[in-house]
């Protein structure tokens, strides 16, 4: 498996931590009835709570766009050294983003989430220029 790939699957395992912590704060909120429940009526998140749901739904975007990439990379065999970097820079700048949301960090989450689109081109580029 590739470096490329290797990255991909870090990034989908912080969707699921997020998705976890999501769960955890919600259940720590409102307990566990209302959390298990069809949650149909509507609720005052606290601030945390918001954060985790926010954070969830930004790594779902961001995988939108990262995915289909790294596959396309991976399907024609594009590797190199800027595919790589590219990749390691998205994983990681995403690794660092989610508990930086979830702690309310302005301007270091703002640059971790360019640096993850950053990588994203960076993985594209080899795609669109060669």
């Amino acid at each position: 498996m590739t470096i490329e790939l290797w990255m991909l699957l870090a990034s989908v395992g912080m969707l699921m931590a997020g998705i976890v912590f999501q769960g955890v704060t919600g259940l720590v909120a409102f307990g566990a009835l209302r959390q298990a429940g069809a949650r149909d009526e509507a609720r005052d998140n606290p601030k945390l709570v918001g954060r985790g749901a926010r954070a969830v739904q930004n790594q779902l975007e961001s995988l939108a766009m990262f995915t289909p990439v790294v596959l396309i990379a991976h399907v024609t065999d594009t590797h190199t050294a800027t595919t790589v970097m590219g990749a390691q820079l998205y994983a990681l700048a995403r690794v660092a983003y989610m508990p930086s949301y979830w702690l309310g960090i302005p301007f270091i989450r703002t640059m971790l989430f360019t640096a993850g689109l950053v990588g994203t081109i960076m993985v594209a580029w080899p795609l669109l220029t060669g």
